[in-house]
């Protein structure tokens, strides 16, 4: 009977080791889930580009606007300032979002076509943008892009004034 009372124990023992063993094999823990929903980035035009008065001779060539403002020109081409003519300056956007965020820049528009009402026409391209090719949003959460362009005039282009017949486009998105 001893020896049954024994096995009995062992048994009895056995089976609450078993159990507290088996509860020791898993553990549970929890975690906190949140986010964060951010001011959306936001972009606008404040300033267009601007070639103002351009005098082509018969070669034609080129007339470029950086996007710091300054000018510079290449073949038959010169950008005089005298007789009160149309301002010329570089395009500037306003970039709006998350403080100190940086964004991604793109271009839509590769060139753009400037048309005088009719038949004739001009290109805009070689788009530059200052900066480039990612931005990133000061302390309170803005930043400018200047950007400058190279217009294309030929020899025989008709005097006149030419606007744009599609707008330059940039597109920016957070990184």
């Amino acid at each position: 009977m001893k020896k049954l009372v024994k096995i009995s124990l062992v048994l009895v023992a056995m089976i609450a080791f078993g159990a507290t063993s088996f509860a020791q094999q898993q553990a549970t823990a929890h975690v906190s889930t949140d986010a964060r929903i951010i001011a959306p980035i936001t972009i606008a035009g404040t300033q267009s580009l601007e070639f103002g008065d351009i005098a082509v001779g018969t070669a034609g060539g080129s007339a470029t606007v950086a996007p710091n403002g300054s000018t510079s020109t290449t073949g038959d081409v010169s950008l005089p300032s005298a007789g009160g003519g149309a301002s010329r300056h570089n395009a500037i956007f306003t970039v709006g979002g998350l403080a100190n965020a940086t964004y991604t820049i793109n271009l839509t528009n590769a060139t753009i076509t400037l048309s005088d009402g009719g038949a004739n026409t001009m290109s805009v391209g070689t788009f530059v943008t200052d900066p480039t090719p990612t931005g990133t949003l000061d302390g309170t959460g803005a930043q400018l892009i200047n950007v400058g362009g190279t217009i294309t005039v030929s020899g025989s282009q008709a005097a006149g004034t030419y606007t744009n017949a599609q707008d330059l486009e940039i597109t920016v998105a957070y990184n």
